[in-house]
């Protein structure tokens, strides 16, 4: 029953909130790519600057929390009225990681890219559309949080 009422929830709000459950399936596959193959940051020069910061393991944590964030406030936005002023604030965080996933994806691809390793296919599609995608989610999921403080009902705004 629990499963209908969520899932019931979560496609009432499938429009307005569609680039996020996109976003949060992106992170968590990609998060969960890092975790499943232990040497892709050794195999590959477009990785090597999220390396300097943290190591695999870490990152495929922080993308799979990010994802596991929003999604847990998309669930609960769209099902349970009582936690609605809460979950902007989970989705807020969630872009956030995402964001800084998407944008050191990208510079890490940018830099392997101008020492000759790579197309800068991968810079244009994480620096152009992937990560500028999450900003949005970030200015989104914000004025879902100034709404609840205001008193506006969160699940009423236009994408």
């Amino acid at each position: 029953m629990i499963i209908v009422r969520i899932a019931e929830g979560a496609w009432q709000h499938a429009g307005a909130r569609f680039s996020e459950y996109v976003g949060s399936a992106a992170l968590f596959l990609w998060g969960y790519s890092l975790y499943s193959n232990p040497d892709v940051f050794t195999s590959s020069r477009s990785f090597w600057i999220m390396a300097q910061w943290a190591d695999q393991a870490a990152w495929a944590n922080l993308m799979m929390a990010g994802a596991v964030f929003r999604a847990v406030g998309l669930a609960l936005n769209g099902t349970f009225a009582t936690w609605r002023p809460y979950t902007p604030t989970l989705r807020f965080f969630g872009s956030m990681i995402a964001f800084v996933a998407w944008s050191a994806v990208a510079l890490g691809m940018f830099y392997a890219w101008l020492d000759g390793y790579g197309l800068p296919t991968g810079p244009i599609a994480y620096g152009a559309f992937i990560a500028p995608h999450e900003w949005r989610n970030i200015i989104l999921t914000r004025r879902d949080m100034v709404a609840v403080r205001r008193g506006a009902d969160a699940m009423a705004r236009k994408p």
